[in-house]
């Protein structure tokens, strides 16, 4: 067990960290607010699937690194990651494009997820449009 305290305060310029993320060998721990403590066990990992309909490349980024989609992961539950989905993607054709519609989870595009206790799938859903 790992027991991670961080005091969240202010900036030199008076700005609030109200907003930290950690990283450990591929293992990120997000906070928000006040005095918080995770506690985790690293080898308990939870398999994510994070894909987009249609699938491939410049769909999704996941802790803002481009990824292929489908892409499996194996994360901390509770851990936090940065899942964001392209505003709009080129089709196949000079004239056609994808354009974001939602998140399976019904999360906002760009947002910070919450790695549950049991295995899912994130899905990114597109809508085709062809200009003409």
């Amino acid at each position: 067990m790992i027991s991670i305290l961080f005091d969240v305060g202010q900036s030199a310029g008076g700005f609030p960290w109200d907003n930290f993320a950690a990283y450990f060998d591929g293992v990120t721990l997000g906070i928000r607010g006040e005095d918080t403590v995770y506690d985790f066990e690293p080898d308990r990992l939870v398999n994510v699937y994070v894909s987009s309909k249609p699938s491939g490349y410049g769909y999704v980024e996941v802790d803002s690194q481009p990824v292929i989609t489908p892409m499996p992961y194996q994360w901390v539950p509770g851990s936090v990651h940065r899942i964001t989905a392209a505003e709009t993607v080129k089709g196949s054709t000079f004239d056609s494009f994808w354009v974001f519609n939602s998140w399976s989870n019904g999360g906002k595009q760009d947002q910070h997820f919450v790695v549950p206790e049991t295995t899912t799938t994130l899905i990114a859903y597109y809508d085709e449009y062809i200009d003409n």
